[in-house]
């Protein structure tokens, strides 16, 4: 059970002041701060509540990269664009051309400090206080928290089976209440928590749910390249086609490039959402760190697939193991803590 965030008061003059604002008392305190605080005196305990791969950018990227700051090779020290390394956003946008078949040219790249930044710049570019985020249940805790620093409400829609026919029409009966005042249905497949992939045709229906109601369909593709082949083009399919006004997409460098603590993220937004994106970024960030930007880009360039080949065999060989522990007779043992 997370914990709320508690209103700190202090007596002024006989008064009770309030050291922070009321929003933040429906704010829960982030549950991997929480998690840690509680295995920190177990050091036989393994929290596996964070998604971390082991590897990160090549050290030779990291060299390269160095060396050009060494030597004043880019304005590394001055702010970059709003939007990010100009180079970054192209090769990026031509990986979902060439890879994910996003085509036309009504969509654009911003690069974030990561994807709770662009999400947080998302809800708070396109909501009104008081507007309503729907978030699929299990939901991932930032973006249930982000939603509430914006004074809008977190609708919660029970899916523990991914998007399904059945959630596509609870979503619709919400979206048809006369005070609805929904602007956005988030989706993250494959889930955080739950590692589901969405499947095709429920969010095709989700899509065009949402286009009839004029809502946003934002996704989180964070964990896309982690899909097992046979479940990897499923994620994607509701973004690869027009119209894109109604569609937010948001990636990010933390997983498949092992890119965490470099803090680079990319939203792709409609073209007419730019500008008011940018006033978000501005006033948050401004930009995200040049270097990690720069690696990221180089990190780019020398990947064929994300993650590798080679690493999604690991991973692959990892999954299996951790589902044949699950489903042995010591498996209450491996979930002990978590009961």
């Amino acid at each position: 059970m997370m914990r709320k965030h508690r209103v700190k008061r202090e007596s002024v003059k006989g008064s009770m002041m309030r050291y922070t604002g009321k929003k933040m008392a429906s704010v829960h305190d982030p549950v991997i701060t929480e998690i840690a605080e509680r295995v920190a005196d177990k050091p036989a305990c393994l929290s596996l509540c964070q998604g971390l791969v082991w590897y990160g950018p090549d050290k030779e990227l990291i060299a390269s990269e160095a060396h050009d700051i060494a030597n004043f090779h880019g304005n590394y020290h001055h702010y970059a664009a709003d939007e990010g390394d100009s180079e970054l956003r192209s090769a990026f946008a031509q990986r979902l051309r060439d890879q994910h078949g996003f085509d036309g040219e009504d969509w654009t790249v911003i690069v974030t400090a990561g994807a709770n930044c662009a999400f947080l710049q998302t809800v708070l570019s396109i909501c009104d206080p008081g507007d309503e985020v729907v978030l699929l249940k299990p939901y991932y805790f930032n973006y249930e928290m982000a939603v509430r620093l914006a004074d809008c409400t977190p609708v919660l829609v029970s899916a523990p089976l991914g998007v399904t026919d059945k959630v596509v029409a609870d979503i619709a009966d919400l979206l048809r209440q006369p005070n609805c005042r929904i602007r956005a249905v988030v989706t993250i497949s494959p889930n955080n928590p739950t590692g589901i992939v969405y499947k095709r045709e429920p969010l095709e229906e989700l899509r065009s749910l949402c286009i009839a109601h004029r809502v946003y369909h934002v996704s989180d593709e964070t964990y896309a390249g982690f899909a097992t082949p046979s479940a990897a083009d499923a994620s994607l399919i509701p973004f690869t086609r027009a119209p894109y006004q109604q569609s937010i997409t948001i990636f990010t460098a933390s997983k498949g490039l092992g890119m965490a603590g470099w803090r680079v993220g990319f939203l792709v937004v409609p073209k007419q959402l730019r500008a008011d994106m940018l006033k978000t970024q501005d006033t948050n960030i401004i930009c995200a760190s040049r270097f990690s930007q720069r690696v990221a880009l180089r990190a780019l360039r020398a990947s064929t697939t994300i993650p590798s080949s080679s690493q999604c065999s690991r991973i692959d060989r990892v999954r299996t193991a951790v589902v044949n522990v699950l489903a042995s007779p010591d498996a209450a043992g491996v979930l002990e803590f978590a009961r």
